[in-house]
């Protein structure tokens, strides 16, 4: 533990592990894991996953690559309409491969996208997502497959975003489009 911090109501706990990149989230889940028990055996329980509400979604939802530059009202509406859905540790969430019909956005939790971009028996590329990714958003998008099959290392709590909440949010803020568009050019030129 490297540092205590008294928040009122509650202690945070700074703790800080050197360990090889591919064992970082086994890592994370066994010190977690420790902490739990330990805080139970002093009789201290941790609170359920909070749900966050619409004003602290709407700035999430603005704070992303997509719905950086909509307006507020627009993000509200977004974070009014979209669904919040907990998924259990060891769940697929998106399988690649799929037709892209939803849009993720990690809140809390920690998941891996695996991907293969050679065929043959090449290791496959994992990555790792945290809160503040969107998962999925190029493929609903651009109406084609998801490119990874996402899965979660902890229990997450995604905000769900359909095709008919996105097609309302497209014809109320036709500034997105030009935001999409910029994106999808910025990307291809980083490839080129």
């Amino acid at each position: 533990v490297v540092e205590i911090i008294h928040v009122p109501r509650s202690v945070k706990y700074n703790i800080r592990v050197n360990t090889p990149f591919e064992n970082r989230a086994l890592t994370r889940n066994i010190i977690q894991q420790h902490v739990l028990r330990h805080l139970s055996f002093a009789g201290v329980r941790p609170t359920q996953l909070a749900l966050p509400n619409i004003a602290h979604l709407t700035t999430l939802i603005t704070m992303t690559e997509l719905f950086h530059g909509v307006e507020e009202s627009d993000a509200r509406w977004i974070a009014t309409y979209a669904r919040l859905k907990v998924v259990e540790a060891n769940q697929t969430v998106t399988q690649r491969g799929e037709i892209g019909e939803v849009i993720f956005f990690v809140l809390e939790g920690l998941l891996t996208a695996e991907s293969r971009h050679t065929i043959g028996t090449k290791s496959r590329q994992l990555q790792l997502l945290s809160p503040g990714t969107m998962i999925g958003w190029i493929a609903m998008l651009m109406n084609d497959v998801y490119e990874a099959t996402v899965s979660t290392k902890t229990v997450c709590l995604l905000l769900e975003i359909n095709y008919q909440v996105l097609e309302k949010i497209l014809a109320q803020c036709p500034k997105l489009i030009d935001i999409i568009i910029l994106i999808k050019v910025n990307r291809r030129q980083s490839l080129v």
